[in-house]
């Protein structure tokens, strides 16, 4: 809960919403994606990361929120002209989760990967967003698999590597109770 623009449970600041120009390379996404949908999925970045041994699923919320909370350009949208990037103060998913637990192995196996295809050929609104996705299954007691899908005007693989290193920092602070005091992330407008 944000409390005086500081996150009352970790300390972290929350930025107010804002905005900052498109570069080139994004104005090119964006002009594809108003080509047609299909060219837009082209554009989505989609990783399923395996978590085993026990997940402690209201501190990995927690975490997951905290990393959309820390970087804007997952809280992004793109203004309908496609100038610019519109940077939500706040953005909360709705990151369903799908037991799968009951089924025999081969079919696990199937519906993972169906939904992996299906989040990769769904369209993100642009304009309306979010413009990432999460999903998380319940694979064996000990064994989960989270769906992130993000469009690439807001992520790309290198973006992808950090949000993991901090995903990794938040869940293991927030296990122990603690801030996982990360330095401050580079806002979007920065770069």
């Amino acid at each position: 809960v944000a409390v005086g623009g500081v996150l009352a449970a970790t300390g972290m600041s929350v930025a107010a919403a804002s905005d900052a120009p498109l570069t080139e390379s994004q104005r090119e996404v964006w002009l594809s994606d108003q080509l047609s949908k299909e060219a837009s999925c082209a554009y989505n970045e989609s990783f399923t990361l395996s978590i085993s041994g026990a997940l402690d699923e209201p501190v990995f919320r927690a975490s997951l929120q905290e990393l959309l909370n820390r970087h804007d350009a997952l809280r992004a949208t793109v203004t309908a002209d496609g100038s610019s990037l519109h940077f939500a103060a706040h953005l909360r998913l709705d990151i369903p989760v799908t037991d799968l637990s009951a089924l025999p192995p081969p079919e696990r196996e199937a519906r993972l990967e169906a939904a992996t295809a299906e989040e990769a050929s769904t369209p993100f609104d642009l304009s309306r967003g979010p413009l990432v996705r999460m999903r998380l299954f319940r694979l064996e007691p000990q064994l989960h698999a989270l769906i992130v899908t993000s469009h690439h005007i807001v992520c790309d693989g290198w973006s992808t590597n950090v949000l993991l290193d901090d995903l990794s920092k938040l869940y293991s602070a927030g296990l122990k109770g603690a801030n996982a005091a990360l330095p401050a992330a580079m806002q979007f407008s920065e770069y």
